[in-house]
């Protein structure tokens, strides 16, 4: 019988975790990324992305499945242990750095709309923090926490979106293609990491209660995923217009300060950011404890614990030497676009040496 407390999560939880770290993106720079490339079609971009992504992710789910290991350790076992040492650095190199970027641009935002008065460094390490101290629980706690907290996720969301929806202009949606079809697709190329990340959280295979749990959590966490986050970049185009939606920061907090009810009650925004607060921290507790999981796996140490206050402290320090949001844009604009060509070719590699070691055993 599984114990309540085994350190194990099910179906409900992991599937909102990869909600949580995927599909709740069009809160932060990503839609400034995709619109920039998408225009109005922006909305195509994470649909065309899982698409493309959708093969590699099915073959290294077959891997997981066949050798009963985590994308860590089955990078090792295949590779061996100088390559696949030398492949879970970059691995680990990467992840740290969007999380860094990530974390940064949050505080932006924050910073900008709502606490101007507050000094940013103070901000930066309050985000932090609260973030670490949530990782500190463990992945078990994470992910209940994320699955107690997502029904009012989505509340929320509906509530947004009924409240705005007046505001819309279906007009706004044409020229459907935006800059074409085939750019839009050879940009989802580009960008598909947005979604590519759950390849990163298949290290947590050993966390689930089994493999069909693990198979039924990804498919539905990375469709919901992607639907959601198609939705609302089609939202912020029908109600701000392109290029306006492009030219304008941090565009879903712009969304939040349309939503009134009725001709009395408005400037709500305070209750989405009460409630944003939350699933950021919990957004970025998983970032922070998924990226000590992979340097754990780099230095072959058997628990992460310990190394999450010394990330912790490397996110606060370094992520307070960008100058401004362009020069983030710019380093998540890199990052993205490398951890998409990783996250396709990589499970195909892995893939191929597994079939090729089979054949001369």
């Amino acid at each position: 019988m599984i114990k309540l407390n085994d350190g194990k999560v099910g179906v409900k939880e992991f599937t909102t975790l990869i909600i949580f770290m995927i599909g709740i993106k069009f809160k932060d720079a990503t839609p400034d990324l995709l619109y920039e490339v998408g225009k109005n079609a922006a909305w195509m971009i994470p649909l065309f992305s899982l698409l493309f992504f959708i093969v590699p992710f099915l073959m290294l789910l077959a891997l997981l499945k066949k050798h009963q290991k985590g994308f860590v350790e089955l990078i090792i076992k295949l590779t061996g242990n100088v390559i696949g040492t030398i492949i879970v650095s970059f691995l680990f190199v990467l992840f740290f750095s969007s999380t860094i970027v990530n974390f940064r641009s949050h505080t932006e935002i924050v910073n900008t709309l709502f606490y101007q008065k507050t000094p940013f460094p103070v901000l930066f390490f309050l985000i932090v923090t609260a973030s670490f101290f949530i990782a500190k629980r463990g992945f078990e706690t994470i992910g209940r926490t994320a699955w107690l907290v997502f029904p009012y996720l989505v509340v929320l969301m509906v509530f947004l979106v009924i409240f705005t929806w007046r505001q819309i202009n279906w007009e706004f949606f044409f020229p459907i293609e935006g800059p074409g079809i085939m750019t839009v697709m050879k940009e989802s190329v580009k960008y598909s990491s947005i979604i590519g990340e759950v390849i990163i959280l298949t290290a947590f295979y050993p966390f689930l209660r089994n493999d069909k749990a693990f198979r039924k959590s990804s498919y539905v966490g990375v469709i919901f995923s992607c639907v959601q986050l198609s939705f609302f970049l089609a939202l912020l185009v029908l109600v701000f217009d392109y290029p306006g939606v492009a030219h304008m920061n941090f565009p879903y907090q712009q969304l939040t300060r349309y939503v009134t009810i009725g001709q009395t009650v408005s400037h709500i925004e305070g209750l989405f950011l009460g409630f944003w607060s939350m699933v950021t921290a919990i957004h970025f507790a998983l970032y922070l404890f998924l990226s000590s999981f992979l340097l754990a796996g780099f230095l072959r140490l058997k628990e992460n614990f310990r190394l999450m206050l010394p990330l912790a402290g490397l996110v606060f320090l370094i992520g307070l030497f960008p100058e401004n949001i362009f020069t983030l844009t710019h380093y998540r604009k890199v990052i993205v676009v490398c951890g998409s060509w990783f996250a396709f070719f990589l499970p195909i590699l892995l893939w191929v040496i597994d079939k090729w070691k089979g054949r001369i055993q």
